[in-house]
């Protein structure tokens, strides 16, 4: 016998226990393919999928077996095998062998029928040694009733469901667990059948949140190829061709899954992505169960590279100049739901929520008159109360995403994305299904730096049925716009029965004529405040009287889209209420006599609050404010020396002295320290105790930054504490009443009473009067001295003064003239502080002297010598 002459290959795939699909080595492209038959057997056939022509054949009883054992031992690996014969029409019989020659040498053809899972053909007219050696191998298995020779066999069957009659109900199942799947075909990288495992579900796979090039037919029923397709499905195809995988499916379009899968743990879509195989699609992108981050990144590496589809790629511009891209404003007004108006340096302006759409209330044909107001779009009410209650008059964070150029008249828009308290302000109103996000062109990078939490959160919202993907009707809002004398009497006397009336300033004409929704009656009312009298703003071309602006911008940052109480006098000829209009129980008429931007009318001796417009006039006088500018300059004198008195009151009160007692010690300079005569503390434990205790609510889940309880590790007991962050498994905290921090898990995590919500913390974190900080070194150790020196010990507490915002404190114990800071900087485990005010040089003085003795000593922290010449540490 002549010797065998073996080629080599890789196997692609296994069409069925006795046919499969080998590959060449690449060269400069997907490498040539070839069909082997194995020689002299034949195997069950596997089944069709029913098609337009052909209904469905079932599999042959163990064909999934036979295709399987093959499959299992042989795909995708590099194999030898040599061919027999071939036939006329092309086809190559031959046998696959796996280490040929050596020890370990397997030939598939007679494992596959040693196994009971091929037959020697029936016409078959081998012969020699390996023939024998087949029908010995068949008649062992015959025997041993293996595979299509076991009892039963003919039950053997495997049942596809070619088409899955829900597949929504199938993903649903699924509950976003990969699944086992068989790869069966790959139309192009981004899309794959696949044959879902046990239950053999033939279902087609689009990838989520990703498009690579594809393949298409033109009309003569030619397929041409987009750029770099061919290479792409090569590269899937190599990898995953009858490969073992996990699919995790996570929705629906059209009859495909759209979903993610891994090879060995791998996310194919992340590696697609890096080698510039397939881009990013907005569509389906907030479907990615893991979110979209690592895909954006993959994205951004290729593109940074210039790889494959983006060899041509050049990033655009954002058009932000570095000083707006992030910055903190106050939110002054609600525009509508996807606009604010912010106040930044003195200067007001508007700005868009990026990426994100109020839904509109669709017109009716023909229809003309006035634009829809708020109130009367889909959800519009409920979005517009959701953000003024979280943002008006609060100072948010604000990061300039893009400029969107003017376009058909409309001028830019400056888009952004706004925070306040951590919280997206554009993801909580589309979580909410109180706004869409926008679609754009694939090519269009101007979109929201958290584009992808946007679309994540529109998923939610549709899955949960939330706001306009509600299947209820959509809430419909009406309220009266009452005008005309005869229509506001009507609710003249029920206001005034009420005594004061809750509204909500919705616009303001001038500085003291306002538009206010008041909502248990469901209208919407103007204003005129009772008792003063203020510059009007020009009409019709008309000049502004002086201050006009200034009393509206006035009335505005006091109370516009705030809510107020009115105490209604009176209606005028106009149909206007005459009330006076409190904001935070402050009248905003006397605020507009005091800031000089009224004067008292004629008629404020008949109505409520008399003196407080007299006294507020009298303050403007004094202050010689706008109009009541030059009143008596001689009052600017008197005014003067009571500044004086007045700020020296202050510092009498910031010196006064109280007992305190340590109560954590976060840094070496720095001390939570809480007063020790304290009734609020015992009720606000009691209280957090009690209502733990009793409390039934279950999995509650806090927001980052809130307030909640939370039980201490140590002692088992509750006590108010504020979220800092979510970590694995629960909670970081900050005990705020004594200002200790530590990780809770979510079971030890309450509701706070609302008794203790409004309560400030108990706990107040100063800093230690001269201390700076201690080199980095000596942190640790020097930290366990301060703790030693002052923790849970009681204090005389001396105020100095305020360094941004922070009390700066001197600690003694009583009957001591030596503060804390001086005794650890006697000891070496200080580091006096660079700066200190003027009329504390002295204080400083002496610090710096108990340092100087330190150091010469030896002593702590100076031990190897002076350990502060090469800081350059924040000391102040």
């Amino acid at each position: 016998m002549s010797e065998i002459k073996y080629l080599q290959g890789t196997v692609k795939s296994v069409l069925s226990g006795d046919t499969v699909v080998i590959r060449g080595e690449p060269r400069g492209g997907p490498p040539p393919e070839k069909t082997l038959s194995f020689a002299g057997i034949t195997a069950p056939r596997l089944g069709r999928r029913p098609n337009n022509t052909s209904s469905e054949v079932l599999d042959e009883p163990c064909a999934w077996d036979s295709r399987e054992f093959v499959r299992r031992k042989i795909v995708g690996k590099k194999i030898k095998y040599f061919i027999e014969y071939s036939v006329p029409s092309g086809r190559d019989f031959g046998h696959i062998v796996i280490d040929p020659n050596t020890v370990r040498e397997e030939n598939i053809t007679l494992s596959l029928v040693s196994a009971g899972l091929a037959k020697i053909r029936d016409n078959s007219k081998g012969g020699g040694e390996f023939f024998e050696t087949l029908k010995t191998a068949q008649a062992v298995a015959e025997s041993n009733k293996l595979g299509l020779f076991a009892e039963g066999a003919d039950k053997n069957v495997r049942h596809v469901a070619w088409n899955v009659e829900n597949i929504r109900a199938l993903v649903d199942k699924s509950k976003f667990k990969p699944q086992k799947a068989v790869v069966e075909h790959i139309r192009d990288a981004s899309t794959l059948r696949v044959l879902l495992l046990p239950t053999f579900n033939y279902i087609t796979i689009s990838l989520t949140g990703l498009k690579s090039p594809g393949f298409k037919k033109s009309a003569d029923g030619k397929e041409t190829a987009d750029a770099f397709a061919v290479e792409a499905k090569y590269f899937v195809e190599s990898r995953l061709l009858h490969r073992d995988i996990e699919v995790i499916l996570e929705g629906v379009s059209g009859t495909n899954v759209l979903g993610t899968v891994l090879l060995d743990g791998k996310n194919l879509s992340e590696h697609l992505l890096k080698s510039g195989y397939a881009k990013i699609v907005d569509w389906s992108i907030g479907s990615v169960t893991k979110g979209a981050k690592a895909y954006r990144e993959a994205q951004k590496e290729a593109q940074g590279k210039k790889m494959r589809i983006w060899k041509s790629y050049t990033p655009k511009a954002s058009g932000v100049v570095e000083s707006d891209k992030k910055f903190k404003a106050k939110v002054m007004e609600i525009s509508t739901t996807d606009s604010l108006v912010i106040e930044r340096g003195g200067v007001s302006s508007k700005i868009f929520l990026a990426s994100i759409r109020q839904p509109r209330r669709e017109r009716v044909e023909g229809e003309q008159g006035r634009a829809p107001r708020f109130y009367e779009h889909p959800y519009g009410f409920e979005a517009r109360e959701f953000l003024r209650k979280k943002l008006v008059h609060q100072t948010v964070d604000i990061s300039t995403d893009y400029i969107q150029p003017a376009n058909n008249g409309y001028p830019a828009k400056t888009c952004c994305t706004v925070r306040v308290g951590g919280v997206n302000v554009a993801e909580a109103l589309v979580s909410k299904g109180f706004a869409t996000v926008i679609m754009y062109k694939e090519d269009d990078e101007n979109r929201s730096s958290c584009y992808d939490a946007l679309l994540a959160a529109e998923t939610k919202a549709k899955k949960s049925e939330k706001g306009i993907y509600s299947k209820r009707e959509v809430p419909v809002h009406r309220f009266a716009e009452v005008s005309g004398k005869t229509q506001a009497d009507k609710f003249l006397h029920s206001m005034q029965r009420k005594g004061k009336v809750t509204g909500v300033v919705e616009f303001a004409s001038s500085g003291s004529r306002l538009r206010v929704f008041i909502p248990q009656e469901t209208c919407i009312v103007s204003v005129v405040i009772a008792g003063v009298s203020c510059p009007r703003t020009g009409r019709k071309g008309e000049a502004d009287e002086p201050f006009a602006k200034e009393a509206l911008e006035f009335t505005k940052r006091t109370c516009l889209q705030r809510e107020v109480e009115l105490e209604v006098e009176d209606t005028d000829k106009n149909g206007n209420f005459v009330s006076h209009l409190l904001v935070d129980n402050e009248n905003l008429g006397v605020l507009l006599v005091q800031a000089g931007f009224a004067t008292l009318h004629g008629t404020y001796v008949r109505y409520q609050h008399t003196s407080d417009f007299e006294n507020a006039e009298q303050v403007a006088k004094k202050k010689n404010l706008n109009l009541y500018k030059d009143y008596e300059a001689k009052e600017k004198a008197i005014a003067d020396a009571q500044a004086i008195k007045d700020q020296e009151k202050l510092e009498q009160k910031k010196a006064a002295s109280v007992e305190v007692i340590v109560t954590e010690v976060p840094s070496t300079n720095t001390v939570y320290i809480q007063t020790t005569k304290n009734d609020v503390i015992r009720k606000i434990m009691s209280d957090v105790s009690g209502y733990c205790s009793a409390c039934s609510v279950k999995d509650y889940v806090p927001q980052v930054g809130s307030l909640c309880s939370a039980e201490f590790s140590l002692d088992r007991h509750w006590y108010r504490a504020k979220v800092l962050e979510e970590v694995d498994g629960g909670y970081h905290v900050l005990y705020v009443d004594f200002g200790n921090e530590e990780v809770v898990s979510k079971r030890n995590i309450l509701p706070l009473p609302e008794s203790c919500k409004s309560i400030k913390p108990q706990a107040r974190l100063v800093t230690l009067a001269g201390l700076g900080k201690v080199p980095s070194d000596w942190g640790k150790e020097a930290l366990e001295v301060v703790k030693e020196t002052v923790l849970d010990k009681s204090f005389v507490c001396e105020e100095l003064y305020d360094n941004e915002g922070a009390a700066v404190v001197s600690l003694t114990t009583e009957g001591s003239p030596i503060d804390v800071s001086e005794d650890l900087l006697s000891i070496g485990y200080g580091v006096v502080s660079r700066f200190m005010p003027k009329f504390l040089s002295e204080k400083h003085d002496t610090y710096k002297k108990a340092q100087q003795t330190a150091l010469h000593q030896r002593m702590g922290i100076f031990m190897y010598g002076d350990v502060t010449e090469d800081e350059h540490s924040n000391n102040y």
